[in-house]
């Protein structure tokens, strides 16, 4: 079967995906790009794939290169700086301590090369701006960090906070991202008006993408579990959006055209009431795709509409890929397409007659999670060994849960089907509070999940997914599958023990990036300076622990005794026996030796300094902004200093925390 798409898609994406970590020169790739589609055309009869594989890589590393010139170069040079502007408000999101905006830049009033940029706006105070307001104010905007792809992807170029007053000069609420938006909001005030203790906001959340409406740790848990991709609007939130709209058509007098028309135009609305997010816009994309081919009497191939889809998306924001939310997405998609058939096929005749539904239910949650591990563990840091058995549970029941939550609120909006409504909203409420109790537990067992964070463990976790799923596809004997997974082994073994030889003995240590505490690990003890404030802190710090493997806290130093008392502090305690705990305000100095090597020491005189030498190298962490000579500063804000000439790499991926990793010398 001719699949140009697919190929194109899977060549698209994953040179999106390099460009980014490997850092190439752009000019350089684009350069090579060029020559590699010159070659092709010049051999005579170039199989497909070649021509699909020239094409896409060219055209991502030219357009990619083009893109930044164009569209990021203008506007980066007022990162860091004060605007005044002209703006319309097409978002709006409540945390709980916070507002957070979301503005279109107005060409009239505001400087001409930021002018239909986004920006993302937090305030801490309540402002008297609706959504569809054009407001004139002042934004500080940030100087964007490792969260710049991120928020590329979402097409926001710049954040930042309100300086000064806020006026509102004018309304225009016909601009479609505010209808959508004005929409978003009606559903979800449907929503928790009929489910006010908390299920409502987390359906919301779920269903239209409002991502304060899902709590922190109840993300963790779902992803602990495996289930992360739930939480996100994405293909499976408009298949039942697509089939409600499908059962509502039956009952009507319209014919088949006229109701892949008005299907066509509800997945349109549905994008926009999850905010055109890369991931509802690839499945979106992809359904419009296949009823497009419907419609003309066409058959459509999936692998080929996700591609197609994929290269789209990409072509109009080459910083989607970045998305995880896509790239989620897009690969359990992928595995699903591209697997589930034949994997259901192997389980029927595994089980014989007595299957009935259980191969298809099987063979999709499988498939969909082929690709998706490695990338979760990329980005949780841990392989959950539930998630099998957690998904196979909620696939019959989310797809039931998601259709009574979007019912509810559609209806919510009409006073004369509101008692419909509220039935239907007490039946997805009860589901989602039950769904919620059963993750929890899975959560809670201490086997759900198991920590992988190193980047070569996770490299190695891929290529052998990889390698396994192709030798399955082209139906391998057994005898050469089982030497290439010894050979996967030794891959593994070699890995860990040049790994080892390379680093020794090592330390790690993590700055949290909301607190001030920073947490030491080695082998089986811990030292934490500055107490947690919070059980967030306290879970971020048992977690970071937990990974590395440590059983207890040598030595807790606190900034005051107000810190020792609080119940944070009682919490990690009770987690992680402490064999030693003071704060600098009462001991007039100190001086520790731990895990053998390690100094720890403050003086009198610097009581909001604490010294750690680890032989010769000099870390100081202070709970001011004072300067202090040191290699690695960790100042009062938790921010690594380095000093000149001094480098480190800092992984900031998970526990919310800043971590680096320092070699610590060999015993003498």
């Amino acid at each position: 079967m001719n699949r140009f798409f697919h190929i194109a898609g899977i060549v698209w994406f994953t040179t999106a995906l390099l460009i980014e970590w490997t850092g190439w020169n752009q000019v350089l790739t684009a350069l090579s790009g060029a020559v590699l589609v010159a070659v092709v055309i010049f051999i005579e009869k170039p199989p497909l794939w070649l021509y699909a594989t020239a094409a896409a890589f060219c055209g991502c590393v030219c357009f990619r290169l083009v893109y930044d010139q164009a569209q990021l170069s203008p506007v980066q040079v007022y990162e860091g700086h004060t605007v005044e502007l002209c703006a319309l408000v097409t978002g709006r999101e409540r945390f709980r301590n916070s507002l957070r905006w979301t503005l279109r830049v107005l060409s009239e009033g505001s400087p001409e090369a930021i002018a239909g940029e986004q920006i993302r706006v937090t305030g801490f105070t309540p402002l008297d701006v609706e959504l569809g307001d054009v407001v004139k104010c002042t934004i500080e905007l940030d100087c964007l960090g490792d969260d710049r792809t991120t928020l590329y992807a979402s097409d926001i170029r710049f954040t930042g906070l309100f300086v000064g007053e806020v006026l509102v000069t004018g309304t225009n609420s016909r601009d479609p991202r505010v209808r959508f938006a004005q929409l978003r909001e009606r559903l979800s005030l449907s929503l928790n008006q009929m489910l006010p203790n908390g299920e409502g906001s987390l359906l919301s959340g779920i269903l239209f993408g409002i991502r304060s409406g899902i709590l922190p740790a109840l993300r963790r848990q779902y992803a602990r579990v495996g289930a992360a991709h739930l939480l996100a609007a994405s293909g499976l939130h408009l298949s039942v959006f697509n089939g409600l709209l499908s059962v509502f058509l039956r009952g009507l007098p319209v014919s088949r055209r006229q109701c892949r028309l008005v299907q066509m135009l509800g997945t349109v609305v549905f994008m926009g009431l999850g905010g055109f997010s890369p991931s509802i816009n690839r499945a979106g994309l992809m359904l419009l795709v296949w009823l497009s081919a419907d419609l003309l009497g066409r058959d459509s191939d999936a692998l080929n509409s996700l591609g197609f889809a994929l290269v789209v998306l990409l072509f109009c924001n080459p910083y989607a890929a970045y998305s995880l939310s896509l790239q989620l997405s897009y690969l359990s998609t992928m595995g699903i397409c591209a697997l589930s058939r034949p994997f259901e096929r192997w389980i029927d005749r595994l089980l014989g007659f007595c299957g009935g539904k259980l191969p298809g239910m099987v063979s999709v949650t499988f498939c969909a999670g082929v690709f998706t591990q490695p990338l979760l563990c990329r980005e949780f840091g841990e392989l959950s060994l539930v998630s099998p058995a957690v998904n196979l549970i909620l696939a019959p029941i989310f797809p039931f849960l998601l259709g009574c939550g979007l019912t509810a609120a559609l209806l919510g909006c009409f006073p004369p089907f509101y008692t419909a409504a509220r039935v239907l909203g007490l039946a997805a409420g009860t589901l989602m509070r039950q769904v919620n109790r059963m993750v929890e537990w899975w959560a809670s067992l201490p086997f759900a999940s198991v920590p992988v964070r190193d980047r070569g463990m996770i490299l190695w976790f891929a290529g052998s997914a990889a390698v396994l799923v192709l030798l399955w596809v082209l139906h391998v004997s057994k005898p050469q599958v089982r030497y290439a997974s010894a050979l996967l082994a030794l891959c593994l073994l070699a890995g860990k023990v040049s790994g080892r030889a390379v680093w020794g003995d090592s330390m790690r240590i993590a700055a949290a990036e909301n607190g001030t505490t920073l947490a030491f690990a080695y082998g089986r003890q811990g030292a934490v300076i500055g107490a947690p404030a919070s059980d967030t802190d306290v879970q971020n710090l048992t977690d970071f622990f937990v990974s590395c493997g440590v059983d207890r806290i040598t030595l807790l130093v606190a900034e005051s005794e107000d810190g020792l008392d609080g119940s944070p502090m009682k919490a990690l305690a009770k987690r992680f026996p402490v064999e030693a705990a003071f704060s600098l305000e009462r001991c007039y100095g100190f001086e520790a030796e731990l895990f053998g090597r390690v100094w720890f020491y403050a003086d009198r005189q610097s009581a909001r300094h604490v010294t750690v030498d680890i032989d010769g190298l000099r870390l100081v962490k202070t709970f001011d902004q004072d300067p202090a000579a040191a290699h690695l500063l960790v100042n009062g804000r938790n921010d690594w200093i380095f000093a000149p000439g001094y480098e480190a790499a800092v992984d900031d991926r998970y526990f919310s925390s800043r971590v680096v990793t320092l070699r610590l010398p060999p015993d003498p």
